[in-house]
């Protein structure tokens, strides 16, 4: 599997429909992978962390996800370029960039909800679909 380093990932990222979203030069996105770890911090507060990686597609289909509509819920419906590293959301968090590359012909980009600026939990990405 070959992997290549990209140049900038989108500046803005825009909700379509569940699970695609458009960047600024009208390029659409797909979700690919939704995790969902529990984390703790120190104040022994339970929270969530997610992962999403999204992938370039030509064409989104209406109800391609439609089985996991709940959990695509839990996504802002746009990101915002923050700085070089963190996206803003709609939902009032930062999410982090852990990935942008190309893997067989494919440009993924990875996103990764921060609990504050500068933090956040790791985790391995599962795929959505059961293989």
């Amino acid at each position: 599997m070959a992997t290549a380093p990209l140049g900038q990932p989108p500046v803005r990222l825009s909700w379509e429909m569940p699970g695609c979203y458009s960047d600024e030069n009208q390029r659409l996105w797909k979700v690919s992978r939704l995790q969902f770890t529990p984390s703790h911090t120190a104040h022994c507060r339970h929270q969530v962390s997610i992962t999403v990686t999204l992938c370039l597609v030509d064409e989104c289909r209406e109800g391609y996800l439609s089985h996991c509509l709940s959990r695509l819920m839990c996504l802002p419906r746009r990101w915002q370029k923050h700085t070089l590293f963190l996206y803003a959301g709609t939902d009032s968090r930062f999410w982090r960039i852990e990935e942008h590359v190309r893997i067989d012909e494919v440009e993924q980009l990875v996103l990764q909800m921060e609990d504050q600026i500068g933090r956040s939990t790791h985790s391995v990405a599962k795929p959505m679909h059961p293989q």
